[in-house]
């Protein structure tokens, strides 16, 4: 039955009142939030500073979920990566079967202007890069962003991959230079040596993992 005044809900109503309506559980991890809108609060130590690659697999232990038998939880990119041959051979001095550590990557964006390294910081160590004789990629959603820290000295990707190109990029680079963002944590999935710049933030708790 259904109609204006069945106030079981639509979805209740459309199966009869017999179907069951599961709700997701909630957990994080908490020190001063009250939760009680949360089924798992896992309650840590804010004198201790926590990384969170390790902190949200214990919220997920707390949950009930434990990790396979071998598995650290460190982060793990999707194999097989996408070929990238034909940006690398267009952009960079470099064959589309060019192994790893062919260049270095810049990433100059984050989502937060607060945990940006000024773009002129970025276009100076791209420049002072090639200068001592490294290909420099700069890879970025920001197209003006890109641009500008590329000048004409590095290959500038921004705003021209898909969705899991820049994965591919940055693990065949000898180097990651990037702020507090997520290329950083994909460059340690990657196996990738990371140069993460912080600014208000805690390297410790929001650094790659493996950094």
């Amino acid at each position: 039955m259904s109609g204006r005044g069945d106030r079981r809900g639509p979805a209740r109503a459309t199966c009869g009142g017999r179907c069951a309506i599961r709700r997701p559980r909630r957990a994080r991890s908490a020190t001063t939030t009250p939760g009680s809108l949360l089924d798992v609060r896992h309650v840590v130590d804010a004198s201790v500073d926590v990384p969170q690659a390790q902190r949200m697999p214990a919220v997920a232990r707390a949950a009930g979920f434990e990790l396979p038998e071998g598995d650290e939880g460190n982060l793990a990119v999707q194999r097989p990566l996408p070929d990238i041959g034909e940006i690398s051979g267009h952009l960079l001095d470099v064959g589309a079967d060019a192994g790893k550590r062919a260049y270095v990557v810049v990433h100059p964006g984050t989502s937060a202007p607060a945990r940006t390294w000024p773009a002129e910081r970025h276009r100076q160590a791209v420049r002072e890069l090639t200068e001592d004789g490294h290909q420099v990629v700069v890879t970025g959603t920001e197209r003006d962003l890109t641009a500008y820290v590329a000048s004409d000295v590095a290959a500038d990707l921004g705003g021209v991959t898909t969705f899991a190109e820049p994965t591919a990029v940055i693990e065949r680079a000898s180097v990651l230079v990037a702020g507090d963002t997520g290329p950083a944590h994909l460059a340690a999935a990657a196996g990738t040596p990371v140069m993460s710049l912080f600014a208000p933030s805690s390297p410790r708790r929001g650094g790659p993992r493996t950094a």
